[in-house]
């Protein structure tokens, strides 16, 4: 099946507050993550699918649903008890290693988890225990969130956490509203046409983030 393509992220209009915050934890992963706060409908969903063709890196997302062995992995126990060594089943976590894990509806995730994968994300590393035994995992990602406020906030404890926070709103302007229908019509009619009119802006984009 043919990989459907992404809304090119030069062509996302009135976000550009959430672009620029997008820009700066790309380029600069030590800026302690990004979250994104905004009504349903307003574009943050697809302003992040179109964030993954800008970079090369892995990218991971995480379900609300997700449990915990598929977030942080798990240990090969039979293994360990015979061999003596202990053999890891990567998570999601491990898969997004030097990349970005990114949360929809983060405030929907189960809030002890949300908290771990920030801790996460602080200090590098994290201890999995399973069934008596420790293995100590190296990682490093970069977290992206958004979350509806509508359906819930996240503690105050969570976001202190994020580097960086945009509230986004709805967008009252006629003109850009228009606009923003007629460039989501031109995609759906033909998605592969629209993105070659945009792909040399995003070239543009991608190659000043490597470059930064």
């Amino acid at each position: 099946m043919m990989k459907r393509n992404n809304f090119p992220f030069s062509a996302v209009l009135g976000l550009n507050h959430a672009k620029t915050a997008i820009l700066i934890v790309l380029v600069n992963p030590r800026a302690g993550g990004l979250l994104i706060s905004g009504p349903r409908g307003i574009g943050k969903s697809t302003l992040m699918r179109s964030t993954q063709e800008l970079i090369e890196r892995p990218w991971r997302d995480i379900p609300v649903s997700v449990t915990e062995d598929r977030l942080f992995g798990t240990i090969d126990t039979e293994k360990a008890i015979y061999s003596g060594q202990k053999k890891l089943y990567p998570g999601i976590i491990n898969e997004a290693d030097q990349g970005v894990l990114y949360l929809d509806d983060a405030n929907l995730l189960r809030e002890d988890l949300l908290d771990f994968i920030l801790n996460i994300a602080e200090v590098g590393a994290y201890q999995l225990e399973r069934d008596g035994l420790s293995l100590r995992c190296d990682t490093s990602f970069t977290v992206i969130a958004a979350i509806n406020p509508e359906s819930g906030m996240l503690s105050g404890a969570c976001l202190d956490q994020f580097g960086l926070f945009v509230n986004v709103d709805n967008i009252h302007d006629e003109n850009t509203r228009v606009e923003i229908l007629k460039r989501t019509i031109s995609f759906e009619k033909d998605c592969a046409s629209f993105c070659k009119l945009w792909k040399l802006e995003n070239e543009k984009i991608k190659k000043a983030i490597h470059s930064a």
